[in-house]
């Protein structure tokens, strides 16, 4: 039988071959099955291997977050600390990325919510659900009242 440690350094590799961690989350999930002192040699092992960088997790996470579910860069920022990921690099990592959000919040109606804006009830439903992106109010409201006036406000935008 293994010893805990190369068994945690083996299901560490593993774990990351199914898909990529940070480091508090890959140690949490090794944790949990061999304990503290096992998980915590076995991470820092992935991490001098180079198999764990949480640097480049928060930039390809961050863009995900942002592009594919629309979220607003606070609200990304704010679900990278919830993954582990600390203040120093959520900041460089949010630093390096333009936060506009007419544009996106524009990009984020015209994927999803077009429909929904032709009653009161929808465009509430709209505002709501862009407040839960994490945009403020203002911004929302302000990009609602340019698309009604023109659908095609922010096509020159990007």
């Amino acid at each position: 039988m293994k010893e805990p440690i190369e068994a945690a350094k083996g299901y560490a590799i593993t774990l990351l071959s199914r898909r990529a961690y940070t480091e508090a989350g890959l140690y949490e999930k090794i944790e949990a099955r061999y304990g503290g002192d096992a998980a915590a040699l076995a991470v820092a092992r992935m991490v001098e291997l180079n198999l764990l960088d949480d640097e480049d997790y928060a930039r390809r996470h961050l863009s995900g977050l942002m592009n594919r579910k629309g979220m607003s860069k606070r609200r990304a920022a704010l679900e990278l600390r919830r993954k582990g990921i600390g203040g120093e690099i959520i900041e460089m990592v949010t630093s390096e990325i333009e936060d506009d959000a007419e544009p996106m919040i524009a990009r984020v109606i015209k994927r999803r919510y077009m429909g929904y804006l032709v009653d009161e009830k929808g465009r509430r439903k709209t505002v709501n659900a862009l407040l839960r992106l994490g945009y403020s109010h203002g911004d929302v409201q302000a990009v609602l009242r340019n698309l009604e006036d023109d659908e095609n406000y922010y096509e020159n935008w990007e």
